[in-house]
């Protein structure tokens, strides 16, 4: 089982802040920009915001933390 720091270094996770880096953005957003599914993105923008790494605003969009 990979730890949390092994999974903040995934593939998933670096395009996902490579994506919000330029701006907020929503899950559908997300999907298109980073060629992965809706669970995917759900699962690895949970890891990010647990990091401290990203936002989740009320609207659903995902922004990287500053």
């Amino acid at each position: 089982m990979k730890s949390q720091d092994e999974k903040l270094k995934s593939e998933q996770c670096r395009r996902i802040l490579e994506a919000i880096e330029s701006g907020p953005k929503t899950t559908d957003e997300l999907v298109k920009l980073c060629k992965l599914t809706a669970g995917s993105i759900e699962k690895h923008t949970d890891l990010l915001v647990a990091a401290d790494l990203a936002t989740r605003s009320r609207s659903g969009k995902i922004s990287a933390k500053r």
